[in-house]
């Protein structure tokens, strides 16, 4: 697991949470799903300069993403069966961010059955997004240097 400075909570404003509560994004648990626990709506976890907003924690350990997806597109996800590649950075970043085990990841459409799967920490590919992430931060410091540099403020 990472190690340094410990993520800090930012809990969603009570217009938001009511708002978020009562759409279907957050009913993370309808029937058929394996999502098991009571959630908690997050608003946005920081990291030292990095920071995310997954839809929900499960517990200590588990984070929640819910995505909507055209049905053409969700019959493919679940025809494949598998967990999306194209929302591995999003979880992967989270799981990181918020010192998290497993995500919980739930796509759905209207009228279609909801697709879930689980992914657990891939420590690899947390390194490498680590890595990419400070590389650009590197690269802005550097911007910000020269722009300061040149005496606009």
């Amino acid at each position: 697991r990472a190690s340094g400075t410990r993520p800090t909570l930012t809990s969603c404003s009570s217009i938001t949470c009511a708002a978020s509560a009562s759409s279907p994004r957050t009913s993370l648990r309808p029937s058929g799903t394996r999502t098991s626990g009571p959630t908690t709506p997050i608003g946005f976890v920081r990291r030292g300069r990095v920071g995310c907003s997954p839809d929900s924690f499960i517990g200590k350990n588990r984070s929640v993403e819910a995505k909507t997806e055209k049905a053409a597109l969700l019959y493919e996800t679940l025809k494949r069966d598998e967990f999306p590649p194209q929302h591995k950075p999003q979880t992967q970043g989270q799981l990181w961010i918020a010192e998290r085990d497993k995500t919980d990841l739930i796509i759905y459409a209207r009228g279609m059955p909801l697709f879930y799967k689980q992914a657990g920490r891939d420590e690899f590919y947390i390194k490498r997004l680590k890595t990419a992430v400070d590389r650009a931060y590197d690269e802005i410091d550097v911007m910000v240097r020269r722009i300061k540099g040149y005496g606009i403020r």
